[in-house]
């Protein structure tokens, strides 16, 4: 994963610079530990306690508008394809998750 990232951060840094631009090339790098995401906790939450914090996340998400996206404690697969179905920051270009095990409360 280390590796991945690194070479994620090499074509962004030093891709551009290499096309000689002529602008500063700056990357918004954001990491976030949503603990126990969607539910809050180890239990399993509402559907609707569960919609209103992937809402919540991406509402914060759209104001801090990164362009690497680093998330942890993600319940499963289904919870990271719900927060990615939100409406995300127009520059977003990369969506990257941390590896987990399906998690079983």
């Amino acid at each position: 994963m280390k590796r991945a990232l690194i070479a994620l951060l090499v074509f962004f840094v030093v891709g551009p610079a290499l096309g000689q631009s002529p602008e500063a090339v700056k990357i918004r790098i954001t990491t976030w530990n949503l603990e126990w995401f969607p539910n809050g906790s180890p239990h399993e939450a509402t559907p609707e306690k569960q919609s209103q914090r992937i809402e919540a996340a991406a509402d914060v998400l759209r104001k801090l508008d990164p362009d690497i996206l680093l998330l942890q404690e993600m319940h499963d697969y289904d919870a990271c394809d719900r927060l990615s179905r939100q409406p995300q920051p127009s520059t977003c270009h990369l969506f990257l998750l941390f590896p987990f095990a399906e998690a079983t409360y």
